[in-house]
């Protein structure tokens, strides 16, 4: 399945909020974080101009936000629509940050609840835990 990354624009916002709301909510919540609508659209909101909405042909179906941070790509947000995890786009939009950090020679670096099972995808594809805080991990990948 291929996937294409394009600028999210305002009209994407709705989406992304709910998107958000679907994905993240569940896991906030099981650490005992409560996050109001407007918290969560604020964190939509942040560094926005860096998101990009993951498009399976004209279907949108998850969203992606990655930047320059310190010496490493950091990846900011990746969540894809409950209905399409476990088909490999999380992989192949990893994969694809990857690429774009070797390319850069940069190390790629994320934080993930540590509720999210998403963290098992993120040790398969080569981060190493860094560090922790209360709720998440904090991962990198060195560039090779």
């Amino acid at each position: 399945m291929t996937f294409l990354l394009r600028p999210a624009t305002h009209g994407d916002i709705d989406f992304l909020l709910e998107l958000r709301l679907t994905t993240m909510d569940v896991h906030l919540r099981e650490m005992g974080v409560f996050f109001s609508r407007e918290r969560h659209r604020e964190r939509v909101l942040l560094e926005f101009e860096h998101a990009r909405v993951i498009m399976v042909g004209d279907e949108a179906v998850g969203m992606v936000k990655a930047l320059q941070k310190d010496d490493a790509l950091h990846v900011q947000q990746l969540q894809v629509l409950p209905e399409w995890q476990g088909r490999g786009i999380g992989g192949q939009v990893v994969d694809h940050l990857i690429a774009q950090a070797e390319a850069e020679g940069r190390p790629l670096t994320l934080t993930v609840l540590k509720r999210n099972p998403a963290l098992r995808l993120y040790l398969r594809n080569g981060f190493e835990q860094v560090g922790e805080d209360e709720h998440e991990f904090h991962l990198r990948r060195e560039a090779q």
